[in-house]
């Protein structure tokens, strides 16, 4: 028995941001593809003004971690697919995945050549990372301040890994610097003390708090300015317009592949730089059981926080694993908070079991569009003697 499903896709995309009045993150008219859903963009290499240091090669070590998670959560026996393991033993298995670190990811770079010709990261300051999972797919914002040691202003690439499957849906950066310079930035909250709900980070416009009161003083990062989708030839022309203007613009490039970047400027001398960068991921669905691994970053290099939040319904018996153990609920949702340890070891994994054996539904809106949209997975049960004839 087959089914069809339709996904949404871009042909190719080009990110482009300016730093003058324009502010533009576009797409191109894309197709369908079965069973994927990506955004494909035309190299751009030609207009960058900095060529971006790639990321080590991680393409073959994120395949190899997908397909162990993949054969951990997927319900094959022996002799076919007659048989799908319980809903505790996949959970136990779940569990045990969450011992190891094969799951974590490498943290975002944001790199700028300070007092060596090689460009070299720049420290990352406050980290939170929100996780909004909804229906068979998760939206995962990075929230992240970089601060700027160099006594001058400089340009950087931002680096983010990203896992099989994902694409990027926004990016925005503040213009402000955050702290006030006469208060000690050690005792100011660099981000947001209450995390975002989660109508807000599943908005096409992820507009998140800009300003708050702190122990320290004010925190204020200014004007948010966003990223647009345009298509190639249009981004090219915006980005030789901006140039003309001595507005310096930035560049964002995604292939498709596991790596995104992005040209990052102004970074102000002795500063910080607040940047927002969002994408979503097809959760693993199996026999019932819906799973998705939460990025920790392998190393955590600034006080970091970690927000999961399950948005709609449609599943129970929902749980977020880490290092082993089940972490308790902080809130209704169920909505989770992990601030993890600098030397903590394992993973840290999303489960739940659907409503509906087999099947997942997905509802939502675009203003473009009228209506409801909806997709639904479906995963039928093939009896062990049409899989041996197949």
């Amino acid at each position: 028995m087959k089914i069809g499903t339709v996904t949404f896709t871009s042909a190719c995309a080009l990110f482009v941001l300016s730093w003058a009045a324009l502010s533009l993150f576009t797409s191109c008219a894309g197709g369908a593809t079965s069973g994927d859903t990506r955004l494909r963009a035309t190299k751009v290499e030609e207009i960058m003004l900095d060529k971006a240091e790639p990321l080590l090669p991680m393409e073959k070590q994120l395949e190899t971690k997908e397909e162990s998670f993949n054969s951990v959560v997927t319900a094959k026996t022996i002799s076919g697919y007659d048989e799908a393991p319980d809903e505790q033993a996949t959970i136990e298995a779940a569990r045990r995945l969450t011992l190891s670190e094969d799951l974590r990811v490498r943290s975002p770079e944001l790199l700028a050549r300070l007092d060596k010709p090689e460009t070299e990261p720049l420290p990352l300051a406050a980290h939170d990372i929100s996780v909004v999972i909804a229906g068979h797919r998760a939206r995962v914002v990075y929230d992240m301040v970089f601060s700027n040691p160099s006594a001058r202003q400089v340009s950087g690439t931002l680096m983010v890994e990203l896992p099989q499957g994902a694409s990027p849906c926004y990016l925005g950066m503040y213009q402000g610097e955050g702290v006030t310079k006469t208060k000690d930035p050690a005792t100011q909250a660099l981000l947001p003390p209450q995390p975002a709900g989660a109508e807000k980070l599943l908005a096409p416009e992820i507009a998140l708090e800009k300003s708050w009161q702190s122990p320290g003083g004010m925190t204020d990062w200014g004007e948010l300015r966003t990223a647009r989708v345009v298509n190639p030839v249009q981004g090219r022309e915006v980005y030789e317009q901006v140039t003309r203007r001595r507005v310096d613009p930035a560049i964002a490039e995604w292939a498709g592949g596991n790596k995104f970047s992005t040209r990052i400027f102004p970074i102000p001398a002795n500063g910080l730089k607040r940047v927002v960068f969002a994408y979503d991921r097809p959760l693993q669905f199996t026999s019932g059981m819906l799973s998705c691994p939460v990025p920790l970053p392998l190393e955590i290099k600034a006080p970091t926080r970690l927000f999961v939040r399950l948005a709609g319904g449609g599943v129970k018996n929902a749980k977020l694993l880490m290092a082993g153990r089940e972490v308790p609920p902080a809130g209704t949702g169920p909505f989770w908070k992990i601030v993890p340890e600098k030397d903590l070891k394992g993973a840290v994994l999303f489960t739940a079991a659907t409503t509906v054996a087999d099947v997942s539904v997905l509802a939502g809106s675009d203003p473009a569009v009228p209506g409801k949209l909806l997709h639904i997975l479906y995963a039928p049960p093939v009896p062990a003697a049409a899989a041996a004839v197949a």
